[in-house]
Parts: structure tokens; C-alpha cells; sequence
């Protein structure tokens, strides 16, 4: 293997881990969320407070009310994992 080789995969590799890493973090803040909108929600506000006390999208807020609603049983990381599919 060449040189220029080895680096191009060196390179390759250290930006796949990057890129897992971002995505890891991006994936813990959603399951964070979703932790906090379960909370808001067993307190009874709606979707719209929801959304303005997590400065968020009504719209992702209610993706993921519905979520909640329709799999009852998921954890919050197969609420995320579900919501990453749709």
C-alpha cells in the first residue's frame, strides 16, 4: 500500500469517527427531549407549551407526542430511534 494510501485512510477513518460521534450527540440531546417531553406531558400541557417552554418546532414536539401515544412502551431511545425513521 502507498503511502498516500494509508493516509487517505487514516484520514477516512478519524472523519467516520467524527461523524459518529456528531451523530451520538445529536441522538443524546433528542433522547433528552423526549425525556423532558414525557415529563411535560404526564403534567398535562399541551403540545404548543411544550414547544415554547423547550424552544422547539410544535411540529417536532407533537411527531414525538405521537410517538409516545402510539408505543406507549418504548423507551426513550426507541422513541428517538423511531422518530430518526419517519
Amino acid at each position: 500500500m502507498k503511502k498516500s494510501e494509508r493516509r487517505g485512510r487514516k484520514e477516512g477513518l478519524q472523519q467516520g469517527k467524527l461523524e459518529g460521534k456528531q451523530e451520538g450527540l445529536q441522538q443524546g440531546i433528542l433522547i433528552s427531549k423526549i425525556h423532558l417531553i414525557r415529563k411535560k406531558m404526564a403534567k398535562g400541557k399541551t403540545a404548543e407549551a411544550i414547544a415554547e417552554d423547550l424552544e422547539e418546532e410544535t411540529a417536532l414536539i407533537q411527531k414525538i407526542l405521537n410517538l409516545i401515544q402510539l408505543h406507549s412502551d418504548f423507551s426513550d431511545y426507541q422513541i428517538a430511534k423511531a422518530s430518526n425513521q419517519e
